[in-house]
Order: structure tokens, then C-alpha cells, then sequence
């Protein structure tokens, strides 16, 4: 599955990381069979978003971290999906991001509107921050800058051009899906789009490398 993406595309997101850790075993291959300009952007833990609500991070961010880090250069942007449920909670949001490391770039889906208020966009920014905007069951989330760069789910289907793209293998053999597909461009000081990555690598369009990498890790 992830030979075919890689025919197609610049970049994947890690989609069960959401659920369980990906094995060192998985993200070591995933990284040795991929060309070096590929990025794997990485869903964020379940545990972090949906039980413990961003309460308390540092220990769920360690051991995230340090398995995700496998990838080495390859670790492109991570994202935190909030569940409905949780309301805004401008605290836990600070003492979140403060935990977080800086080394790598970070993006927010806030599935409850409530987030979506000056003082939550105005500590995205301070931090460099993406915000991913979100369509759930009818409910529509605004479209909002808050860092250098933006972040956006592509659906196969939706991609221009590439009919063929329908035919996506989402789902492994048992019927989990282990990616799904990314977009993600870096911005210039008006807004425009100056490079992105996830759309097909016919485009021949550079990828979005890691904010900057950590000293222990190498590409």
C-alpha cells in the first residue's frame, strides 16, 4: 500500500497512530522504503486527545515522541484531532503547546466551535501553529492562518485531474486504515502558496521539510 502512495504522492499521514503506536519495526521500514523527499505526517494519540482532554501531556507526548522521531527526517507535521465533545479549554491548550517540542511542526483540528475564538487563534500564532479546519455532520469550521504554512485532508477522489486516484488502497488487509492522504503547503508573507506536498508528485512541486530538526535526530 504505502509503494503505491509513494508512486502518487509526497506525503501520507499516519492514520492509526491515533489508536495505538506504530511499531518501531513499521516506522523503521516506512522510513528505509521511501525516497528522501517523502514526509509522513502523524495523527496524534487518542489517549492525549480524547481521554485525557491535553490534561497532563508530558508523559503520552515522551513516549509519542519518541517513537515517532524513528522516521528521522521523514516525521513531517503532526496533528492533534480534538473529539466533539470537549469544549474550550484555553489552559489545558497552553500548557499543551507548551509541552510540545518546538523542533517539529504541530496542527490543530478543533471539532467544537467553541475553540474557534480570538484567544485560541491568537496562541496558534504565537507558536506557529496550523490550524486544520474540519466538516463534520454538517458542521463547518471557519478557515483560518495561524502559521507559515497550512495543513488540509485530500480525499483520492478529489484530487484534479487524476481520475485513477479513486481506486486509493485507504485500508489494509484487515480493513484499518493506516493512511490517509495530506496536503500541506508552506505560505509567504501575503498568504499566497509557495510549496506544497501531497498532491501528485507528477506536479513535480517541493515538499514541506520539518520545521527543524532535532539535534539527536539526522535525515
Amino acid at each position: 500500500m504505502l509503494t503505491w502512495y509513494q508512486e502518487h504522492f509526497d506525503t501520507v499521514e499516519i492514520y492509526n497512530g491515533v489508536h495505538r503506536l506504530p511499531s518501531e519495526a513499521a516506522l523503521k521500514r516506512w522510513h528505509s522504503s521511501t525516497p528522501g523527499h517523502f514526509r509522513f505526517a502523524v495523527k496524534g494519540s487518542r489517549f492525549l486527545t480524547h481521554m485525557q482532554k491535553l490534561k497532563d501531556p508530558q508523559p503520552g507526548l515522551k513516549k509519542s515522541f519518541s517513537r515517532v522521531e524513528l522516521l528521522k527526517g521523514k516525521l513531517g507535521p503532526i496533528l492533534f484531532q480534538l473529539p466533539p465533545d470537549f469544549e474550550v479549554n484555553i489552559r489545558r491548550l497552553e500548557s499543551f503547546l507548551d509541552a510540545l517540542p518546538q523542533w517539529h511542526r504541530h496542527a490543530f483540528e478543533f471539532r467544537n466551535q467553541s475553540w474557534n475564538n480570538p484567544e485560541v487563534l491568537g496562541l496558534l500564532r504565537e507558536r506557529n501553529v496550523a490550524y486544520r479546519p474540519f466538516h463534520l455532520a454538517g458542521d463547518q469550521s471557519p478557515i483560518e492562518i495561524t502559521a507559515s504554512w497550512r495543513v488540509a485532508l485530500v480525499k483520492p477522489q478529489l484530487v484534479s485531474g487524476q481520475d485513477h486516484l479513486e481506486k486509493a488502497p485507504l485500508a489494509d488487509g484487515h480493513g484499518s486504515a493506516l493512511f490517509t492522504i495530506l496536503a500541506c503547503c508552506s505560505l509567504s508573507s501575503n498568504g499566497n502558496s509557495r510549496s506544497r506536498y501531497a498532491l501528485p508528485s507528477s506536479n513535480n512541486l517541493p515538499c514541506l521539510p520539518p520545521r527543524m530538526p532535532p539535534p539527536d535526530v539526522s535525515a
